[in-house]
């Protein structure tokens, strides 16, 4: 596993190149990872 960042800062686990929202540490990291999972699915809102 490898950390991705997001705006200069670290914000949490890839699992094989995807990024792992239950890996969040509070809400707004949950809704960063959430938002990078959509981007890497290819599905932005």
């Amino acid at each position: 596993m490898s950390r991705t960042q997001l705006h200069g800062g670290i914000v949490g686990e890839l699992r094989d190149g995807m990024p792992d929202p239950d890996r969040a540490e509070d809400l707004a990291e949950f809704i960063g990872l959430l938002g990078e999972l959509r981007a890497w699915a290819r599905m932005p809102s």
